[in-house]
């Protein structure tokens, strides 16, 4: 008995000498290998992703391609980095105030006197800081500057806030406001000493104040720099058909009015020493101090409640992740997607950056880092999976309803129409489909019959799933933009009417959640994060 156990124990010794047990894989290696699995889950064309531990990059690495057929992805190249910029602008505001330009607490109409709100009692209240917060109640109006075309300009920016209704109390209501973002920055450079152009004044003031000193010098607000230097991702915007599509890089000119909320462009390189400059207390990589440490630390402190666990700061977003603080946002342009996230506690910082319209890709990489760091279980890449399934079905669903316009319907319609907010349409026919030229983009939209009604759906990539009717009211055609918020009208005469007003029809649930998807693709990603 002992001779068969001492060759059962000479055997199983020789197996495990030659099969030692495989290593798991590293970080890099788990990423490697994950990321462009993710990548085509959602289409996605280009990509480049960095983790950073105790302030050193460990992991950067770009994947696929800037456009079909071209050449790869770099380190070096230009995404729009959306709403993720948004703490560039409270980096900036942040400064000033090191600099006494300005306090947290200055009332903001000291510095733009232009600025109110719809309650006059209220404008003078909100702080510089209150700019930023997400606090006050303004609420989202995203289609102003995605339609808002070319007459749109920072001035008519701060002079649209004093039209819209609140949302709730002012400190107590979370509303999520682009319009108030960049009136944050544009008081900034005025509060700089900034003249001119408002947009190259804080363009200005954050180049020498942020970028500089932080070391990054491809970030930039100017599609003319970004053009000239010819190392871009092409955007890509969702379709009808919820298919990552190249859309014209002029389409993403929309944000520029709207510029210090998100209109910035940057790469790989430079996001990762802005994030290990904030993850460093205000000191770059380099070792400049860029802004103190205690008024950084103001832009992460929580100011108003999204849901329990989960509040807005100044350019930020704070929540949990298994005990610990985590400090992310998203950001969403017409053809790109963005994060940044970091646990302070843990010296971990991500950045995602990706040439698609409204992706979880970001997050669905964000929480595989989390997953490898703190050795969770790879659990979320199912979720991500699931939820970009039902969106890819939301989409689907609707458009294989869509029908060809019937031109006998639609000809007393066609012609240019205007809006005192959102600016112009013309509508003109084009084969089968309805063509909607907002000045800045074209889309073409095709027929939708729900509840009763015909509605003209956009099909295009970038701004597919937004709704049109075709009325006749007073007897003159009008276009009616059903939103979430009420009803847009546009009239041929250009006489006054009211900017926003009730819905003479709900919106038809597919068509709403559409619309949704479209004007609010970060709110899918923090609550899948958020939940975990």
């Amino acid at each position: 008995m002992k001779g068969l156990r001492l060759v059962a124990f000479v055997v199983l010794t020789a197996v495990l000498v030659a099969c030692p047990q495989t290593k798991p894989p590293t970080l890099g290696e788990e990423l490697d290998a994950y990321v462009p699995q993710a990548m085509q889950v959602e289409g996605v064309q280009g990509a480049a992703v960095a983790v950073i531990r105790d302030g050193a990059v460990v992991y950067q690495k770009a994947f696929g391609v800037k456009r079909q057929g071209g050449g790869p992805v770099g380190p070096g190249t230009h995404f729009m980095i959306g709403s993720t910029g948004k703490s560039l602008t409270t980096m900036l505001m942040a400064g000033l105030v090191d600099a006494g330009k300005a306090a947290w607490t200055t009332p903001a109409q000291q510095i733009l006197p232009q600025f109110e709100l719809i309650d006059p009692a209220l404008s003078p209240k909100v702080t510089f800081q209150d700019l930023v917060c997400q606090c006050t109640g303004v609420p989202r109006r995203d289609l102003q500057f995605l339609l808002g075309g070319e007459g749109l300009t920072p001035e008519k920016v701060v002079e649209s806030v004093r039209n819209y209704p609140l949302d709730g109390p002012f400190g107590k209501t979370f509303a999520y406001s682009n319009q108030m973002v960049a009136i944050g920055g544009f008081a900034a450079a005025k509060a700089a000493g900034q003249g001119g152009d408002w947009l190259e004044g804080y363009a200005a003031e954050l180049a020498a104040r942020v970028l500089n000193p932080v070391g990054m010098p491809d970030t930039t607000l100017s599609f003319a720099a970004v053009e000239a230097r010819a190392d871009y991702a092409q955007p890509h915007g969702l379709s009808i058909e919820a298919e990552q599509t190249a859309i014209p890089l002029a389409y993403e000119s929309v944000l520029s009015p709207i510029g210090p909320a998100g209109a910035h462009w940057s790469t790989l390189e430079d996001m990762t020493r802005y994030l290990r400059t904030q993850m460093a207390g205000g000191v770059a990589p380099d070792g400049t101090r860029v802004v103190s440490s205690a008024n950084l630390a103001e832009t992460w402190k929580p100011r108003v409640t999204i849901e329990q666990g989960v509040d807005y700061a100044l350019g930020w977003i704070v929540a949990e992740y298994r005990g610990q603080k985590l400090i992310f946002h998203g950001g969403n342009t017409l053809g790109f997607s963005a994060l940044l996230a970091f646990l302070p506690e843990s010296g971990l910082g991500v950045v995602v950056l990706a040439s698609g319209q409204g992706l979880l890709f970001n997050t669905a990489v964000q929480m595989r880092v989390l997953e490898i760091v703190f050795d969770q279980r790879r659990e979320f890449d199912k979720i991500f999976r699931d939820e970009v399934g039902k969106m890819q079905q939301q989409y689907k669903q609707v458009a294989a309803q869509l029908k060809p316009v019937q031109p006998e319907a639609v000809n007393p319609y066609l012609g240019r129409y205007g809006h005192p907010e959102l600016g112009t349409l013309e509508l003109s026919l084009e084969g089968d489909a309805l063509r909607v030229d907002t000045g800045a983009i074209v889309t073409h939209a095709k027929r939708y019959q729900a509840m009763g009604q015909v509605y003209y759906l956009t099909t295009d990539a970038g701004l597919a799933g937004v709704p049109l009717q075709l009325r006749m009211e007073g007897g003159q055609p009008v276009v009616v933009l059903p939103a979430p918020e009420g009803e847009y009208v546009f009239t041929r005469a250009a006489r006054a009417q009211a900017a926003l007003r009730q819905p003479l029809e709900p919106l038809p649930a597919e068509l709403r959640a559409l619309l949704e998807l479209r004007l609010t693709p970060q709110a899918r990603a923090w609550k899948l994060i958020t939940t975990r």
